[in-house]
């Protein structure tokens, strides 16, 4: 074979503007680029400029700045080099003092994406003035990337960047140095809604500055302005954060170390409640194990609103003018509402957005609105760097975060950082305290009582329309109390058997699987079951299909005290016949997060309908196993199942862990309905578990100190035997 020629690749000159279009989607984000441009030049200000008329091919965008600047040799070698590996060589800005934000050496094409010429005026201290003019129509199908050319010129003495130059009248004062970035012939028109979508991207470049440095006249490090035509209706004047942001209802603020350990401290401005919050981040490593997250240490600060009327009368007060009224307030919050990330104090495009709900906030309201946030009530600003969180990498699109492992833990810390507020939010916000130990006199069905119609009908007897109309009341609230009664019974059975739906798949598909391969292997189907005999396959494969047959009905056994639609009988069962089918269903969870669970039960008889206790032991027992797995050491992962008979008829059930504990601020939370304190949990466990132990056995469940283990220490106490 005759040896082939080398050849090179040769792009037309239209993927310049391709590249500018597709991987920059608006120009509001071509705008923020050149800003990021400016800011990695050490510029303290920018100003974006726009000059009319702003319609298709007219008028001009300006974005200048006061940094370093570039001289003719930087402008040659590094920014006419399209994907300069420059900034990865240089990670730090000319100064020392900031880490850069481009790195992948195409921010430029951004000017293609907002017209049709760019002129590019720049000058570094002492040093002459560069001008540049590339014409983006230039960049068409006709020509090869490497025939378009542009003109570069040395402007001296300087004239934009001079004494009384247009940079000087411009920033109201002498500049030494900085760089001017003019697009004429604007690629649309630009509208008031597009000045108002600019101003809240830019905005959100950088953090609010907090409460108390409102009225200071300090400027900051690095200040955005906006020069805009009198045909606008939208204003010039400083790019800054709406103080409404910097007064959150709640707000979570700290770090979490690079071993996953949070330091925070939580504020309600409501309650003018504080507290601080020093306790580990766990993230699920898979297969229900937890581990420490791989994202690296960041700092964090969520903050909350209440969106509700009386809320909003309460607060106001503290509130500028223009937000005098409850619609302006919860427009001005759902506008700046988003997760940000800034990485080396810059915004991540588009973390932050309004509709970028890259923490699923509001999937996860949809099952517990009551506790839950939704992401139009939260503004957070997370912050990482380029050199502490190296595996947190932005997409080409510069939009986005490439979905790397580290990324999902990332994910998995920051909601849980918001679970942490919202937990606090929720306890804090408690309508009617209840006393830890829940006393067994108050149940869901208690509110139902009728005592005082009954007592009425008493005191006036001879009107017996009256009395009448209360019996037959009293009758159908009783009926449907027992409705309701049976119902919560199923439903608790089916969320029961929803959470551990997994396992029931894992199981029965493991067995299935094995009588597939015994069947496959006695009708001969393999190459290795051909070469037997019958009797052979018989004997070979038979016990495959035993045990897989064993285990699916071990499974279904199981399962089954949970499938009732109705309440069962109550039945005279033993306290063992309660714990182990429940320890026995939940072990597959517990052997991947690496949990042991250990029983002790001093058997004895009781009255109950076995499938509800079974569902309270094994809702008792997920929570334990999950926060057991949290713990770092994997050989302290331990749970603890205690049953024992009670004096005088009834029984105790015990479930320990040896995970964190409840913390105190929320064990008279913890029962109540959506209370939880897992990041994704719904918070009905404890609160079916305890409904069903006070509503049908008059008994009650209580957070016990911690015994043995030293974590959460749930027991279930049955006071009476169940009706029938």
């Amino acid at each position: 074979m005759a040896d082939g020629q080398n050849r090179s690749l040769r792009p037309r000159a239209r993927i310049v503007r391709t590249l500018g279009s597709e991987l920059i989607s608006n120009e509001q984000i071509a705008i923020v680029e050149l800003v990021k441009n400016a800011y990695d030049a050490d510029a303290t200000q920018v100003i974006v400029r726009f000059v009319g008329p702003l319609v298709e091919h007219a008028g001009e965008v300006e974005v200048w700045d006061d940094g370093h600047g570039m001289s003719a040799g930087t402008v040659d070698a590094v920014w006419s080099e399209i994907a300069t590996p420059y900034r990865l060589e240089a990670i730090k800005s000319e100064s020392g003092k900031r880490r850069v934000l481009g790195e992948k050496g195409i921010g430029r094409l951004a000017a293609s994406r907002l017209g049709d010429v760019t002129n590019v005026i720049t000058k570094r201290p002492s040093g002459e003035e560069v001008s540049l003019v590339i014409d983006w129509r230039d960049f068409t199908d006709e020509r090869y990337l490497d025939e378009v050319t542009f003109n570069v010129a040395v402007v001296d003495p300087p004239r934009t960047f001079g004494p009384l130059g247009e940079a000087e009248s411009l920033f109201h004062r002498p500049l030494a140095s900085g760089t001017a970035v003019r697009t004429s012939g604007l690629g649309r028109r630009w509208e008031d809604t597009d000045f108002d979508s600019l101003r809240l991207a830019l905005s959100r470049l950088l953090p609010p500055r907090p409460a108390e440095e409102l009225a200071s006249k300090t400027r900051s490090a690095f200040s955005i302005w906006l020069d805009l035509p009198e045909e606008t209706n939208s204003a010039s004047g400083e790019v800054g954060a709406n103080d409404v942001l910097a007064r959150p209802h709640y707000q979570v603020v700290g770090s979490v170390d690079a071993s996953g350990r949070a330091h925070l401290t939580y504020r309600d401005s409501l309650t003018d409640e504080e507290s601080q919050i020093d306790e580990p981040i766990r993230v699920s490593g898979g297969a229900d194990r937890m581990r420490r997250p791989r994202c690296g240490p960041l700092e964090v600060d969520l903050r909350a609103w209440d969106l509700d009327r009386d809320t909003f009368e309460a607060t106001k007060g503290s509130l500028r003018d223009e937000l005098s009224t409850l619609s302006k307030f919860r427009e001005d919050i759902k506008s700046r509402s988003g997760v940000a990330v800034y990485r080396d104090g810059f915004r991540v495009q588009p973390f932050g957005d309004a509709t970028f709900d890259w923490l699923h906030l509001d999937s996860r309201r949809v099952n517990n609105p009551t506790m839950r946030l939704s992401n139009n009530q939260v503004s957070g600003f997370v912050f990482i760097s380029a050199d502490a969180n190296p595996g947190l990498r932005d997409r080409s699109h510069r939009e986005g975060m490439i979905d790397t492992a580290e990324y999902e833990d990332f994910q998995q810390v920051t909601t849980q950082l918001v679970a942490l507020l919202e937990a606090r939010r929720r306890a804090s916000a408690r309508r009617a305290p209840k006393s830890k130990s829940r006393p067994s006199t108050t149940g869901i069905f208690s509110y139902f009582s009728l005592d005082r119609l009954t007592g009425l009908a008493a005191s006036r007897s001879a009107d017996r329309d009256l009395v009448e109309a209360i019996d037959e009341v009293t009758a159908q609230v009783g009926r449907g109390v027992e409705e309701v009664k049976q119902t919560l019974a199923r439903f608790s059975r089916l969320a029961t058997l929803g959470s551990i739906v997994d396992l029931i798949l894992h199981e029965g598909r493991g067995s299935l699987s094995r009588i597939r391969t015994g069947v496959a292997g006695v009708l001969g189907k393999t190459p290795a079951a051909a070469q037997l005999s019958g009797s052979e396959r018989i004997t070979k494969y038979g016990p495959r299909i035993e045990r897989g047959a064993a285990t699916l009905s071990d499974l279904f056994s199981r399962i089954e005290p949970l499938a009732g639609k109705k309440r069962s009988a109550p039945k005279l069962v033993g306290l063992s016949e309660l714990v182990e089918p429940a320890v026995e269903l939940m072990s597959a969870r517990a052997k991947h997060a690496g949990v042991v669970v250990t029983t002790r039960v001093v058997d004895s008889s009781v009255t109950v309908d076995p499938g509800e206790i079974t569902q309270v032991v094994v809702n008792l027992l997920d929570n334990a196993i999950y926060w057991a797995g949290t713990v770092d050491d994997e050989t302290s992962r331990a749970v603890l199942v205690e049953a024992v008979p009670l004096q005088g008829g009834g029984a105790s059930i015990t479930v320990s862990d040896s995970g964190p504990g409840v913390p105190s601020e929320f064990e008279e939370a913890i029962f109540d309905a959506y209370f939880s304190l897992k990041p994704q949990g719904t918070g009905l466990g404890l609160a079916i578990a305890g409904a069903t132990i006070q509503d049908f056995y008059e008994g009650s469940l209580l957070l016990m100190k911690p015994g043995e283990l030293p974590g959460a220490r749930f027991r279930a106490t049955l006071r009476s035997q169940a009706d029938g």
